[in-house]
């Protein structure tokens, strides 16, 4: 009997997984503000080609008068608005779409400068044969850079290899070839890079930046901090190298450093004012202490400047802040931060603990299960610092019927939130699968003093009383439980057994 009614026991504590308790963080929580919605006279390129001659040039005419406004806008926003509407007017125009990608980019909106970049890659044939090769080379160069920035090593380096064999000595080429093979921990390769263009140009900066990222990759952020302090970098280089620079400091423990060259960052983009905002974090350093830090918001939660680890953390913080309710927009802009600072080993083990926990509010479950195993077998169940998280690895583990770990997470979980009525009857259910009834029934009756209404909770309780042949405990429980899910056939069917035990109990 114990064997049939186990599913019934995990299918309905698992019904329950709908409210993980999370407590808003003390920090900012911002509105999806960042719109982009085409016109109605947007097309897309192949509808565009469809157009009779008259048309694409009424079309042009439009796309220019939109240029023309986008270049006297004050504002970023309606600089972008011009824009938009411009690349909408005329998908083929692969130069728009390469402009647009690189205000999207400033701006900290990777996702879509890359889906600009691949607007103006599917209009490169648009492209007059004598421009197109260099404009070819042009967006290689620019998508090895954005996937650089979102720490995807394997198609940064792709595409700056498909950049240097159309042309092998252009400098912005040599640039991010350098950058890109130090950042993917080719230091053989990027130092025949940095050796190359020393030797030929001494005189330009990227040398030093390569072999500072070369010294980053082996773990020597002193020496790389000897490499970059006294370069001064050119422009459309000097953003993403100060961060790096910046980067660097805060690994050092160095905060002044750190928040002066962050703002070099944010300089170096040249956003008009009142494109962003500024506001403060708290960013762990590597010798347990904390660096408070600056970072610079763009349409109320795009990045565009300041602490890559900070950034990751507010994101994360944000998107978790209502229970049960994770924001999209921020879990996007999260996980891509996170996933960067695990890419780069910045503070890797929490940045994989906060992640696992948005994927497994957002759903993604197989993916949660796959940071939260990394963890432990990195750190123990000791080294994960949320609650919340050993909540969730515990409920995952009892998907997978892995009763013992199960117990072992959620033990953890209720001793750091001892009011947290979902994790107590997880953690119920655990015991009471790896057979240990009294505890289970405890911890139960915990998550029901928390929480009467975790019908869970009351049809586990009841089951373990039904195994214990209490028939009339079982079925006052069993009610509770019909009375909160009553469209549930399950809870019907034991609910009748155990009346009809009770009353055969009764009449002996």
């Amino acid at each position: 009997m114990r064997g049939i009614v186990v599913v019934g026991i995990v299918v309905l504590g698992l019904m329950a997984a709908s409210g993980c308790a999370h407590k808003p963080p003390n920090t900012d929580v911002w509105a999806d503000a960042w719109r982009w919605t085409a016109s109605a006279d947007s097309l897309s390129l192949t509808a565009f080609l469809d157009l009779p001659a008259s048309a694409v040039e009424s079309r042009r005419s439009a796309a220019d008068d939109h240029l023309e406004r986008s270049r006297r806008a004050r504002t970023h926003a309606d600089r972008m608005k011009h824009l938009i509407a411009a690349a909408g007017l005329t998908p083929d125009d692969a130069h728009l779409w390469l402009d647009l990608a690189r205000e999207c980019s400033d701006v900290g909106d990777v996702d879509r400068a890359l889906s600009c970049v691949q607007a103006a890659q599917a209009a490169l044939p648009r492209v007059p044969g004598v421009k197109r090769a260099d404009l070819k080379t042009e967006l290689a160069v620019e998508r090895a850079w954005l996937h650089r920035d979102k720490g995807q090593w394997v198609m940064a380096h792709a595409w700056a290899d498909s950049a240097v064999s159309w042309s092998p000595n252009e400098r912005g080429v040599l640039v991010v070839l350098g950058i890109v093979r130090a950042s993917h921990g080719d230091v053989p390769g990027a130092l025949n890079v940095a050796k190359d263009i020393e030797l030929k140009h001494p005189t330009w900066f990227e040398w030093r930046w390569i072999r500072g990222m070369t010294e980053v990759a082996r773990g020597r952020n002193q020496d790389a901090y000897h490499w970059l302090r006294d370069v001064r970098p050119e422009r459309p280089w000097s953003k993403r190298f100060w961060c790096d620079l910046a980067t660097v400091c805060e690994w050092l423990g160095d905060r002044e450093e750190a928040e002066i060259y962050h703002r070099y960052a944010l300089d170096a983009l040249g956003l008009p004012p009142g494109t962003t905002t500024e506001i403060r974090t708290s960013v762990p350093s590597e010798d347990g202490g904390t660096l408070d830090l600056p970072l610079w918001r763009a349409y109320d939660h795009l990045p565009a400047a300041g602490s890559r680890l900070g950034w990751a953390l507010v994101a994360a913080d944000s998107a978790l802040a209502w229970p049960g309710k994770p924001s999209p927009v921020w879990a996007d802009v999260a996980s891509v931060l996170l996933s960067v600072c695990i890419r780069i080993n910045v503070a890797e083990h929490l940045c994989r603990e906060r992640r696992g926990l948005i994927y497994a509010e957002m759903g993604a479950k197989e993916l949660a299960r796959e940071d939260f195993r990394r963890l432990v077998a990195d750190v123990g169940y000791e080294g994960i610092k949320s609650g919340d998280a050993l909540s969730w690895y515990g409920r995952l583990l009892l998907e997978d019927r892995r009763w013992r770990e199960a117990a072992v997470s959620l033990r953890k979980a209720v001793a750091m939130n001892d009011t947290d009525a979902r994790s107590w009857g997880d953690y119920g259910l655990a015991l009471l699968m790896s057979r240990q009834d009294t505890a289970g029934e405890e911890a139960l009756g915990r998550a029901l003093e928390l929480d009467p209404g975790l019908a869970a909770a009351w049809f586990n309780r009841g089951l373990a009383r039904y195994h214990a042949q209490r028939w009339d405990e079982a079925v006052a429980d069993l009610e509770q439980a019909r009375s909160l899910a009553p469209d549930n056939d399950e809870i019907l069917n034991v609910l009748q057994q155990a009346a009809q035990r009770a009353r055969v109990d009764r009449e002996r």
